[in-house]
């Protein structure tokens, strides 16, 4: 797993707020206008994502968002989600401040 990534994403989240893509790629030394180097970075998403998952706590990579358009994670954190039983399909903003939320209150305590 990414470290400095992973500690990114729960900084994040014990600060309430969100993180970009690009904010993340840059850190990590990631291109997000090369293909190849945006799929390495779902890569290492869903990696703290399964990570988290298994040790009982929400998805963490749900403070990942776009920067532009609707400020939400890519199709690829619902789809994890999904695959991980967390996420039934239905209602994907509805999903996205759930697990937020519950993101934010695990990595507060």
């Amino acid at each position: 797993m990414n470290q400095i990534l992973y500690d990114m994403c729960r900084q994040a989240a014990r600060e309430e707020r969100t993180i970009t893509y690009s904010e993340v790629g840059a850190k990590i030394g990631l291109d997000m206008g090369n293909e190849g180097e945006r799929f390495k970075l779902g890569q290492l998403l869903d990696e703290v994502s399964r990570y988290e998952h298994a040790q009982g706590r929400p998805v963490l990579s749900v403070v990942v968002v776009h920067a532009d358009g609707d400020g939400r994670p890519g199709d690829g954190f619902f789809t994890l989600a999904r695959e991980l039983g967390k996420f039934d399909g239905v209602d994907k903003d509805a999903f996205f401040f759930t697990e937020l939320n519950a993101a934010y209150a695990a990595w507060k305590r």
